[in-house]
C-alpha cells in the first residue's frame, strides 16, 4: 500500500476512534443521571404521552445532528432498568424526524441539485418510515401482538434490535417507492439553468 493510501486508512481509523470515544464519554455522562431519579420520571411521562417522546427524540437528534448518537444516549438511559417499550418507540420515531430536519438544513447549504435531491429522498423516506412504523406498532398493539413487550423494560440490546427491525422492515416495504421518491425529488428540486439558457 502506498503512503497516500496508508494516510487515508489512518485517518479513517482515527475518525472511528474519535467517534466511539465521544459515544463512550456521552454514555458515561448520561449514566450518572440514571441514579438521580430523572429517568424514572421521564419514563413515566413518555409512557403516558407519546407526543412528548416524539418531541424529545426530535430535539435531541436535531441538537446532536446524529441519530446514532441520540440512540446511544437512549441506550445509556436504558441502563436504569425503568424504560419500557411503549416509552422508547416514540423517542425512536422522534429521532427519525429529527434526522429529517438536520438533512434539510445541510442540503440547502450550497449543494448542487443532485445532492439536494438525495437529501429530499432521505427526508421523504424518513417521513414515510415514521408514519409506517406508527401505524404498524399501533395496529399490532390493538391486535394484542405486543402485549408481552409493550410494558416490559428494555435494555440497550432491545433498543438496538428494535431500531434494526424498524429500519430493515421499512427499507423492504418501501423499496417499490424508489421511483416515486425520485420523481418527487426532481419535481421539488429543479435543475440549475445552464449557461446557454442564461440570456
Amino acid at each position: 500500500m502506498s503512503k497516500k493510501g496508508q494516510d487515508k486508512v489512518g485517518k479513517i481509523v482515527i475518525g472511528f476512534g474519535i467517534l466511539f470515544s465521544g459515544l463512550m464519554n456521552m454514555t458515561d455522562a448520561v449514566s450518572s443521571l440514571t441514579e438521580s431519579g430523572i429517568v424514572e420520571v421521564l419514563s413515566s411521562r413518555l409512557g403516558e404521552n407519546p407526543l412528548i417522546g416524539y418531541l424529545v427524540g426530535l430535539a435531541v437528534s436535531f441538537v446532536l445532528q446524529s441519530s446514532s448518537a441520540s440512540i446511544g444516549i437512549l441506550q445509556a438511559f436504558s441502563m436504569s432498568g425503568v424504560l419500557t417499550f411503549n416509552a422508547v418507540y416514540p423517542v425512536l420515531m422522534g429521532i427519525y424526524l429529527g434526522d429529517c430536519v438536520t438533512t434539510a438544513i445541510v442540503c440547502n447549504i450550497g449543494a448542487k441539485p443532485d445532492s439536494r435531491r438525495v437529501g429530499v429522498v432521505n427526508i421523504l423516506f424518513n417521513l414515510s418510515k415514521t408514519v409506517l412504523i406508527l401505524l404498524g406498532v399501533n395496529l399490532a398493539h390493538r391486535l394484542g401482538l405486543l402485549d408481552g413487550l409493550w410494558n416490559s423494560t428494555v435494555d440497550s440490546g432491545t433498543i438496538a434490535n428494535t431500531n434494526t427491525v424498524f429500519n430493515l422492515s421499512c427499507a423492504v416495504l418501501m423499496l417499490p417507492m424508489l421511483g416515486v421518491y425520485e420523481k418527487l425529488s426532481r419535481k421539488l428540486v429543479k435543475d440549475e439553468p445552464s449557461h446557454a439558457d442564461v440570456p
